[in-house]
């Protein structure tokens, strides 16, 4: 125990995953999945597609030669699989702080591309704000595949004024497109592949009647794209932030067969940034 937080009081404001989904000594962190665990992913997120075991924990491919999760895409795949965190007080019976809204988010996911890997797949991970059981939503945080080799941030609104409008999940037709921003990095390019990166992004939700909300995202810790200005929910005032999702999904499908790895998952609510495992 002294060994873990001064492992914390060494790393400042960055918040450490405590791993294995464990109840967080941090009030901070809200998840926290370092992929050690073998209970099953299926009891422990609310939802966990393997799609046939393309997305599986595999034991060697996670950082330092820990466990990790392995996304294996066939050529011509589309969805290799996914895991949602659903958390806070929401219309999904939510098994981390039920009770809870969170209107300020921060989630970090290390991911690495195999050498070789070719492409930019379109979706990695998103936050949202889930408003009845069909999963309509309030808002969604994207981080996905920019326009060349790296990644952007895409936020999105699904309402107008007082009133959700969306009906569905990923109700495209009714999103309110809030401004789509790239970063200069590109992660997907031959000359980063084979290297894990941090990959961690912030949302703050705007003050009902105001445009103060705020999206950003950093890769290794250093910030990449910005906007501060967002009318994320209008004057809506529901659910907080209460669900985080980890994607594998390219729609126009991979160019050819080929992995990439995923470790220390971790959501809060302030800063994480880089860290080791404790």
């Amino acid at each position: 125990m002294r060994a873990l937080f001064a492992s914390m009081i060494l790393l400042g404001v960055c918040l450490m995953p405590l791993g294995n989904a464990a109840p967080p000594a941090d009030r901070a962190v809200i998840w926290s999945d370092d992929f050690e665990s073998r209970a099953p992913l299926a009891k422990r997120y609310t939802e966990y597609g393997s799609a046939k075991g393309s997305f599986i924990p595999v034991a060697g491919v996670g950082r330092h030669g820990s466990r990790g999760m392995r996304g294996r895409f066939a050529k011509g795949q589309v969805s290799a699989g996914n895991l949602k965190v659903m958390f806070g007080r929401g219309p999904v019976r939510a098994r981390v702080r039920p009770n809870e809204d969170f209107r300020e988010l921060f989630w970090r996911i290390y991911v690495r591309h195999q050498e070789g890997w070719v492409g930019n797949p379109a979706k990695l991970t998103r936050a949202t704000i889930l408003v009845n059981g069909n999963w309509s939503q309030a808002m969604i945080a994207h981080i996905w595949g920019g326009h060349k080799l790296g990644l952007g941030m895409d936020p999105a609104s699904g309402v107008r004024g007082d009133r959700v409008v969306t009906r569905k999940y990923n109700d495209f037709e009714r999103l309110h497109w809030l401004g789509f921003k790239e970063g200069p990095r590109q992660i997907f390019a031959p000359g980063e592949v084979g290297k894990w990166v941090c990959v961690e992004a912030h949302v703050k939700l705007n003050t009902p009647g105001r445009a103060d909300g705020v999206f950003e995202f950093w890769l290794d810790g250093v910030l990449l794209a910005r906007s501060a200005n967002l009318d994320w929910v209008g004057t809506w005032r529901g659910y907080g932030l209460n669900a985080v999702f980890l994607n594998n999904y390219w729609n126009d499908g991979s160019v050819k067969a080929q992995e990439r790895y995923f470790d220390d998952f971790v959501i809060a609510t302030r800063r994480i940034g880089p860290g080791r495992q404790p």
